[in-house]
């Protein structure tokens, strides 16, 4: 009997054997995958988890952020609106430069003149006119436009329209105003304030008690379908 049959016929009996008693089947293979599949499946999945966790933590960094965000934008808007105020949607039927006209049809229930109008946190006007289920809505930009204003640092003044469609924060000379200020407009009376847009240039005249500030007056182009009535 040469080498090669004897390593056959005793690798035929060990099978046979393995297959006869589960108990010895069950115990080889545990020992097979205890000394070698394990610790290779071990390793390669250590592999692959160290090599994705840099990605997977930026991932997570970035959602923060985004969250972070959001919840400052949420914060802002919820802050601006208090909850004894509601928002009614209208529907906006014609603007132009200075004016929008919108549907709604609450008016018969209420008197709203003079109610601040809005899109998210962003001042659009005045109510000046209700009509059967019309308002009439003064944009700052209107030269009749007059509103209290107050600056991010805090300076209060008034907020004013004026004829080439210029809106302009003017306050007393002493007080602080720089360009790039954000200027709210606010309802005492309600308890909001709303962004009107930033100062971009300083006027004043040495012979008079105030100084104004021009203002980026934001949602001057913005065309919209739905604006909302604060009451």
């Amino acid at each position: 009997m040469n080498k090669k049959t004897f390593i056959l016929i005793i690798t035929v009996v060990c099978l046979l054997i393995l297959f006869i008693n589960p108990k010895i089947f069950q115990s080889a293979r545990q020992a097979f995958e205890q000394t070698l599949i394990i610790p290779v499946r071990r390793l390669t999945q250590g592999e692959i988890e160290e090599s994705t966790t840099p990605l997977k933590l930026l991932s997570l960094k970035e959602k923060n952020q985004k969250l972070k965000k959001e919840n400052q934008v949420l914060r802002k808007q919820l802050g601006a609106i208090p909850f004894k105020s509601r928002l009614y949607p209208a529907e906006v039927i014609w603007q132009s430069d200075t004016q929008y006209i919108v549907n709604f049809p609450y008016v018969d229930k209420q008197k709203i003149v003079a109610n601040p109008v809005v899109w998210q946190e962003q001042f659009l006007g005045t109510v000046f006119r209700q009509g059967e289920s019309m308002l009439y809505i003064r944009k700052p930009t209107h030269s009749s436009f007059q509103g209290e204003g107050i600056s991010d640092q805090q300076t209060e003044g008034k907020i004013k329209g004026q004829f080439n469609h210029q809106v302009i924060f003017e306050t007393n000379s002493d007080n602080q105003l720089s360009k790039g200020d954000q200027i709210y407009l606010v309802d005492h009376n309600r308890g909001v304030r709303f962004l009107v847009g930033k100062i971009t240039r300083i006027e004043k005249d040495e012979r008079l008690p105030v100084k104004q500030g021009v203002i980026e007056y934001i949602p001057r182009n913005l065309k919209l379908q739905t604006v909302f009535i604060v009451i």
